[in-house]
């Protein structure tokens, strides 16, 4: 005759941690829950259903990316943006996103489709310091491409950088 140890202490076949701290777990009726939002569902804006595309087998644009009009894009907001900001690190730590943002959004108003657009905007104290700023990309040298341009005022540099990579 085998003695269940479990049985004799009064333990349940499979232990579990409220058993082991003695604490009851609290009956609820079934089909009762609850919830806690830190605000009302309404308050979240609804995902837009996806528009899914056919494809259309394009492997080529139909024109390609002027690269001088992306550096007056570039040139252009970095110097209305900039020419009158003194270098704070805060407040260049936004503007740069700011920028990046706009430059992106002029950019994708051109009359390019199915180009993925990269823009990153690099913002530094003058301290007569150099700096030198690198990028690498696999890419198609037929269709994609990049602009850039700089700008400099007595106490911070800027650099903007606009990638254009063709998406099939």
């Amino acid at each position: 005759m085998e003695i269940d140890h479990d049985e004799m202490m009064g333990r349940d076949a499979h232990p579990s941690l409220f058993n082991f701290l003695n604490v009851e777990r609290p009956i609820r009726e079934v089909g009762s829950s609850i919830v806690s939002l830190a605000c009302e569902p309404d308050d979240y804006p609804r995902a837009k259903p996806r528009i899914r595309y056919e494809n259309t087998y394009k492997m080529s644009p139909d024109a390609k990316v002027s690269v001088q009009q992306l550096r007056d894009i570039i040139h252009d907001e970095m110097e209305s943006r900039l020419k009158d900001v003194t270098y704070v690190s805060e407040e260049c730590k936004r503007l740069s996103k700011t920028l990046s943002q706009e430059i992106k959004r002029k950019v994708e108003q051109l009359p390019f489709r199915r180009y993925k657009i990269i823009c990153l905007v690099t913002i530094g104290e003058k301290r007569g310091q150099d700096i030198r700023v690198g990028s690498r990309c696999i890419w198609d040298i037929n269709y994609d491409t990049y602009a850039e341009s700089t700008f400099e005022n007595a106490t911070l540099f800027a650099i903007g950088l606009v990638f254009t990579i063709y998406h099939e």
